[in-house]
């Protein structure tokens, strides 16, 4: 045997009777990170095999978010090569460091590597370029992708998962997200715009990669802008919902009853104050300042309300939870 190599681990073979409860409470217990990583990556495979794209694209989006990176804009290296956009994802054991040698184990993160690009290969998703990386004692790999080719796999369904619950702030999910907005795109727009009957109206459409969603827009007494969507299918529903929330509007589905119909009624509600969130994808809130101007137009709201309500849904409005603040003077201030 040469110098500085160790032998693999005896591995017990099935004849006999082997210690099943220590292999259980081994990998649950003093190896459960390692028992999570290869039960994810095995149930992704399942998916795969299955063609379920919607679960894998969940687990690869969810990956992403925990264990990778996203960049969106061209950036230059010290050496002065250009990098375009990529989403990169790490696989591997981050600290080979063990206080005793025997403590190793046999799975590293070449095993954990080897897992990843097999489930990614079947499931169509297969990474532009792997690096290997070492830092010290650490070991591991990064996946690379295009954002073209990450296109195919980040979840739109499952972005809203990561939706800021708070505006402001650069932790890293937080740039993360915005990143992968970016990366899967953004749109929105007003149409069938009407002044017609009592209060004008229109439908706001938000697309987000390849999901689209349409509401009725509306501006209501006081000048308040609402966004409402109703149906019959809670499936629907929530579906639209998700779209919202993943460009940070901040939206529930309710339920009602109704009683002509004899059935339950699903809806959204959304007022001006969320819709003017700082939260709010910057699209979104371009096209609610779009059907102010058009309100405007038709002699629906003054000149200089609009102007108002424009400036505040432009800028955003900082939020904390459902915390808010007043402010007023009184005559009777003690200074």
């Amino acid at each position: 045997m040469k110098a500085g190599v160790e032998p693999t681990p005896h591995i017990q073979p099935l004849s006999g009777e082997p210690d099943w409860a220590g292999v259980a409470r081994e990998m649950a217990f003093e190896n459960a990170s390692l028992t999570r990583f290869f039960l994810s990556w095995l149930s992704a495979y399942l998916w795969a095999a299955e063609g379920d794209k919607r679960a894998v694209a969940d687990f690869l989006t969810a990956a992403v978010m925990g264990d990778g990176s996203i960049q969106t804009a061209v950036r230059r290296e010290e050496s002065g090569v250009e990098l375009a956009g990529d989403v990169r994802l790490t696989v591997g054991r981050f600290s080979a460091k063990r206080k005793k040698k025997e403590e190793a184990g046999a799975i590293t993160h070449i095993h954990k590597a080897a897992l990843a690009l097999a489930v990614l290969k079947a499931a169509g998703h297969e990474p532009e370029r792997v690096y290997a990386r070492a830092r010290g004692e650490s070991r591991w790999f990064e996946l690379e992708w295009r954002i073209d080719a990450a296109r195919g796999f980040l979840s739109n369904a499952s972005l809203w998962l990561y939706a800021p619950e708070l505006a402001g702030g650069n932790d890293e999910i937080r740039v993360k997200y915005s990143r992968a907005l970016e990366a899967v795109g953004v749109e929105a727009h007003i149409k069938d715009f009407t002044a017609e009957g009592k209060r004008p109206r229109a439908r706001l459409v938000v697309r987000l990669g390849g999901d689209t969603a349409e509401f009725s827009i509306r501006l209501q007494k006081g000048n308040m802008v609402e966004l409402r969507f109703g149906t019959t299918s809670r499936e629907e529903a929530e579906r639209r919902a998700a779209v919202l929330r993943a460009v940070g509007v901040g939206a529930d589905v309710k339920r009602t009853y109704h009683k002509s119909r004899n059935r339950d009624q699903w809806y959204i509600v959304v007022s001006t104050n969320v819709l003017a969130a700082e939260s709010v994808h910057e699209e979104v809130r371009k096209a609610v300042v779009e059907f102010l101007q058009r309100c405007r137009e038709a002699g629906a709201l003054e000149e200089k309300t609009c102007r108002r309500l424009a400036a505040k849904i432009e800028r955003g409005v900082p939020e904390w939870g459902d915390i808010r603040f007043s402010l007023w003077l009184k005559k009777t201030a003690p200074w």
